[in-house]
């Protein structure tokens, strides 16, 4: 299921805001969540009234960054701290539940680029910023808590690598990458950047959000 309905932008434009979705566990990987998002799009685009979609999603949840900002060619320039204050359920417990927000402009080029599935120009690890990350004796990634320059290259930032993990072995390495994401992504959004992209980077273990400056921000 997915449930939307309209709103208002900080500048009174409408947008539709879409704000609960979800498939049942049985269900899940099968592409599911794609098709419910391209349903969403043809209603908004039937209805008329808008060409902007909004949500949120949790930034450490691979599976989401990858369908929300690759597949779907949304992006993000908002963070918003414990949006739903403290979780008590199976995916979020222990947790600040920090939010991404996605803005899907599902008129633009750069949307239907990515839903045509047109490969992109790729994302080359020298040719940005790469924040590292260092492995811990359990397998587990541990972030480096290196403050990016927000000069005008991309930057990569690693994402963790067994969330499940983490949360039964390791909560306290689990709210340490909530807080550097909190850290890189709030001060990436005051510089201009926006979070453009979730991939694989080559020779580089894991996936990477691209953060990238926006010039719609400037």
């Amino acid at each position: 299921f997915l449930i939307g309905w309209l709103g208002t932008s900080p500048q009174g434009q409408l947008k539709h805001c879409s704000t609960v979705a979800g498939v049942l566990p049985g269900w899940r990987g099968r592409g599911l969540g794609l098709r419910l998002k391209l349903a969403q799009r043809q209603a908004v685009l039937a209805q008329g009234l808008t060409d902007q979609v909004t949500w949120t999603y949790d930034p450490l949840n691979v599976a989401n960054g990858r369908l929300n900002l690759h597949r779907l060619g949304g992006f993000c320039t908002g963070y918003v701290r414990n949006l739903y204050g403290n979780l008590n359920n199976a995916l979020n417990a222990g947790l600040p539940s920090d939010r991404c927000q996605v803005t899907w402009h599902v008129r633009s080029e750069r949307v239907e680029q990515a839903l045509a599935g047109a490969p992109p120009e790729p994302w080359r690890a020298n040719e940005m910023q790469l924040l590292g990350t260092a492995h811990g004796p359990d397998g587990l990634l541990r972030p480096q808590l290196a403050r990016p320059r927000f000069d005008g290259q991309p930057v990569a930032l690693p994402l963790p690598n067994d969330v499940p993990a983490m949360r039964q072995r390791d909560p306290a390495l689990l709210l340490a990458w909530r807080l550097f994401m909190r850290e890189v992504l709030e001060a990436a959004f005051a510089a201009g950047y926006a979070l453009v992209d979730c991939v694989e980077l080559e020779n580089e273990r894991g996936w990477y959000y691209i953060l990238s400056p926006w010039p719609e921000l400037k």
